[in-house]
């Protein structure tokens, strides 16, 4: 499974993760957990629910907001950054963590907005990945891209998050 399947497998997991409805004796982290284990076991190729460690989240968001920024930070500074001859898997790279932050950054949404907020920039890190990985690398696209991120996240900031 490639890196980019593996890593969408755990958004869906995480955003499905986020939006569970309690039903069992155990109450959402019953659920959350066993959800967690179901996807976590499929995104990673496992044959039984529960053989991978539940995710837990450890950090606190702004510890997470503190990773973002200076994450995006090193995409825009590998996308500046013409002259080196790894920029683009650098890009590659830089952009993934910034969607796994995000995707973590999910979680710890008080409302459905946040939550948004934050899957969407996930959404266009990946994107901007993927972009990065072209045969023929449109760089006016790539621009595009980190511009899209960034307003995603002023959108956030803007709304007092």
């Amino acid at each position: 499974m490639s890196r980019l399947a593996v890593l969408v497998a755990l958004a869906a997991a995480l955003v499905a993760f986020v939006a569970l409805p309690s039903r069992s004796d155990d109450g959402p982290a019953g659920d959350r957990r066993r959800l967690a284990q179901d996807a976590g076991a499929t995104a990673a190729g496992g044959d039984r629910p529960g053989s991978l460690a539940v995710f837990e989240t450890v950090a606190p968001v702004e510890s997470l907001m503190t990773g973002l920024a200076g994450s995006f930070s090193r995409v825009r500074e590998a996308l500046e950054d013409v002259e080196e001859r790894n920029r683009l898997r650098r890009v590659e790279s830089w952009s993934e963590v910034v969607a796994e932050l995000a995707n973590v950054v999910v979680l710890h949404g008080p409302d459905q907005a946040w939550r948004d907020l934050a899957a969407d920039t996930r959404e266009t890190a990946l994107e901007l990945a993927s972009a990065s990985r072209a045969e023929a690398v449109d760089e006016l696209l790539l621009v595009t891209l980190v511009d899209r991120i960034d307003a995603s996240c002023a959108a956030c900031h803007d709304a007092d998050y």
